[in-house]
């Protein structure tokens, strides 16, 4: 499993991987295999993101 975020390069890269985060100021990108799964605020990144990290460990 990948795992990536970048704020230079960041949805290009994020796009690439099993599960990746990007997003600038108030507005965070999720994405899973290449597909925007969420746009969430900021504030809130951190515990959506581990969430889904979760998830998906529990799947495999």
């Amino acid at each position: 499993m990948a795992i990536m975020g970048c704020v230079v390069n960041g949805p290009g890269e994020a796009m690439h991987a099993d599960i990746g985060i990007t997003g600038a100021g108030d507005w965070v990108l999720i994405f899973r295999h290449g597909k925007i799964l969420a746009k969430i605020p900021a504030k809130d990144a951190d515990a959506q993101f581990f969430a889904l990290v979760n998830q998906m460990l529990e799947e495999k």
